[in-house]
């Protein structure tokens, strides 16, 4: 009896560790399967949104300096400005969509419109040299380099492109500026809101905010702001240059003085005759004088006048022989 209880004790031992054995090898397969599954599952791609300062220099070429939000104060009736570098480690299309902006005191909804704008590069070709030099790749005075913004050349992303979509490269850092405009009817305290950046099927958030004062600015203005306005037609596209004065450079030079306008600007650099098709024609007539037709001068005046410029400063007559157009044509 005792043998008969020891042959199927071992019978037992033995179905037991066909058991386990049988056991242990389907769960080894189901984890050599799960890290093969793992091991060629395509790995998601990245995409950043940083928010960075808005006087932040960005360069396609270098990646963005992430910068911890701040809370940004503005009055009533008056823009909030964000800026927010994008990376990404693929090539594509991508969205730009801003959320709902609201107090989180009251849960009131801010009313104001939002802008988004892509960031476009200007290529800089050299550094100044001094005394009114700034040739290509010549040479920088000893010591200056530590005080200008990068050795040239290089791209800075710097034209405002009222755009909602980007084209992303890899490797690449693109910029985006987002403006919020407060009504002046706003309750003050402060707003929170977020913009996202959707490719493919992935995509970056990041979130913003800004404090409202109950504070008006005046209608008038203290300072007079001025930003040089280059009317040479290469200087203002990059597409394909318009001829001198024709309708598509009136256009062009209205929609660069509009967002200077935008800026603050109240004064407009205006040429004079110191191009080859200056705004004042100056004709030799018979009589050994000169007429002046003032045709391309009025309409500038009343074009700009209407976005609001109060004031017009006439080119500096000091270096009209050295302006780079070629000097004085009369």
């Amino acid at each position: 009896r005792k043998h008969a209880t020891r042959r199927q004790a071992k019978k037992m031992s033995r179905k037991w560790q066909s058991h386990i054995s049988a056991n242990s090898t389907q769960q080894f397969a189901l984890i050599v399967g799960f890290v093969t599954l793992l091991m060629t599952a395509p790995v998601q791609a990245a995409i950043q949104l940083v928010p960075v300062d808005v006087h932040e220099r960005l360069f396609p070429d270098q990646a963005p300096q992430k910068t911890a939000p701040k809370l940004i104060s503005v009055p009533l009736g008056a823009p909030v400005v964000f800026q927010f570098a994008v990376t990404s480690d693929r090539d594509g299309a991508a969205k730009v969509t801003v959320s709902q902006i609201t107090s989180g005191a009251f849960g009131k909804r801010l009313s104001g419109q939002a802008k988004v704008f892509s960031l476009l590069p200007v290529h800089v070709e050299g550094n100044t040299q001094g005394n009114k030099i700034n040739r290509p790749g010549g040479p920088v005075p000893e010591g200056w380099l530590d005080h200008l913004v990068r050795p040239a050349p290089f791209d800075t992303l710097e034209v405002l492109s009222e755009s909602a979509e980007l084209a992303l490269q890899p490797g690449r850092t693109h910029g985006l500026m987002l403006e919020i405009t407060v009504p002046p009817d706003a309750k003050p305290g402060d707003y929170r809101g977020s913009i996202t950046v959707k490719q493919a099927n992935r995509s970056a958030k990041a979130e913003f905010r800004f404090r409202v004062h109950d504070v008006v600015l005046p209608e008038t203005q203290s300072l007079q702001s001025i930003h040089w306005l280059w009317p040479e037609p290469f200087n203002l596209t990059r597409d394909n240059v318009p001829d001198w004065w024709s309708e598509r450079h009136w256009t062009l030079l209205e929609n660069s003085a509009r967002q200077l306008r935008r800026f603050g600007d109240t004064v407009l650099y205006t040429p004079l005759v110191n191009h080859k098709e200056p705004l004042i024609q100056i004709i030799a007539n018979e009589n050994g004088g000169y007429d002046f037709d003032y045709t391309r001068f009025n309409r500038w005046i009343e074009m700009f006048s209407k976005l609001g410029y109060q004031y017009f400063a006439g080119h500096h007559i000091l270096n009209l022989p050295l302006a780079h157009s070629g000097g004085v044509f009369v």
